[in-house]
């Protein structure tokens, strides 16, 4: 019976959880993989199988899950859907990983030293040490070819998608959820950590010009991430914007329902879930011209370049007033949505690990 296991520690994070969540299913089905997971994890997920459970209460990029790795991984396979792999020895016939993107490398500048030095060497390894890459983008295999001068045809491009199942309105009522947040419609919005690269600066920016017809709604978690207290400061200091940072599953599908337009302003990205999630709401998208974002969204979606803050207004101007445009880029959002599909993402990760188990 062939063996394969499966890093799954960030099954709770926006990005690449919400992957995880829609892949792991078919994979489970099809190969009843062993499955590492934290413990607080393991109640919370009852879909995967208990016997199936290798639990790990250490932390992700700590010397003490490298040690962990050693003693655990004793598979014919084992995936990381994420570029932090293992670094020591292991005793496993194939690897395979999935880089999203490789924001670090894009933007080493911007690092501190152990960042550096940490992206650096798991990066190259993680590059070195596997089969086979998997990646969001056409964009991020151009950037992995760039900065980590892989072969192209060690590189696999896969779409994520939007579960339609998970990702639908909720019985929650509009007009509870905005008292509750003290929100005034119409509001434009914003949903996604709250990273640098996420250049919340223009968009702040931008609804200065016209501040006083809307309110700008901004969904993004930051504990823990990298520079994110200048963003909050600055977000906190304005008028009429809402920074909320625990909003959940069941509310965020009213935000997109309600919003005049998503925005979704980042000077880089992987592949930008929030696209879809929007076109799956009917909620009219703004995105910049930037990495992956057109690749994404195509035609469905009005552009703005990343840097320049009055055309993002005039955009947000138009998309406030111009009915028409609204209908259509609704119209077209939901045939773009239909596109992406988390079973034939699925598909394809499973024709990548039976070539590798031959």
């Amino acid at each position: 019976m062939r063996r394969i296991c499966i890093d799954a520690r960030m099954i709770r994070s926006s990005g690449i959880g919400t992957y995880l969540r829609n892949i792991l299913p078919y994979i489970i089905e099809k190969y009843a993989p062993e499955i590492i997971l934290a413990p607080e994890d393991s109640s919370s997920f009852s879909w995967i199988p208990k016997e199936l459970l290798i639990k790990s209460d250490h932390s992700i990029y700590s010397i003490k899950e490298q040690f962990f790795f050693s003693r655990a991984i004793r598979h014919d396979l084992f995936w990381s859907p994420h570029f932090n792999v293992p670094l020591f020895p292991v005793k496993v016939k194939k690897r395979i990983v999935t880089i999203h993107d490789v924001f670090h490398l894009a933007f080493f500048d911007t690092l501190k030293w152990k960042e550096k030095a940490y992206a650096k060497i798991v990066y190259k390894q993680a590059v070195k040490k596997s089969e086979v890459i998997i990646t969001d983008s056409r964009f991020s295999k151009s950037e992995i070819i760039k900065y980590l001068k892989v072969p192209s045809d060690k590189i696999y491009v896969i779409n994520c998608a939007v579960n339609f199942n998970c990702f639908q309105l909720s019985r929650l009522e509009d007009v509870d959820i905005f008292q509750k947040y003290n929100i005034k419609k119409p509001f434009f919005l914003f949903v996604g950590n709250l990273k640098p690269h996420k250049n919340l600066k223009v968009l702040i920016e931008a609804y200065d010009l016209l501040k006083d017809s809307f309110d700008l709604v901004i969904i993004g978690k930051s504990n823990g991430l990298i520079n994110s207290d200048s963003i909050i400061s600055s977000v906190k200091s304005k008028k009429n914007i809402h920074f909320l940072s625990d909003i959940t599953n069941e509310e965020l599908p009213l935000f997109y329902k309600n919003a005049r337009s998503f925005i979704f302003p980042s000077f880089y990205e992987g592949f930008g879930l929030p696209i879809l999630e929007s076109m799956a709401m009917g909620c009219p998208v703004i995105g910049s011209t930037s990495a992956s974002i057109p690749e994404v969204g195509e035609d469905a979606i009005i552009y703005f370049d990343s840097k320049n803050y009055f055309e993002l207004a005039a955009q947000m101007r138009r998309i406030a007033f111009d009915q028409n445009l609204r209908r259509r880029l609704i119209d077209q959002g939901f045939e773009q949505v239909k596109k992406f599909s988390w079973e034939k993402a699925a598909r394809s990760h499973i024709e990548l690990f039976e070539a590798l188990l031959k």
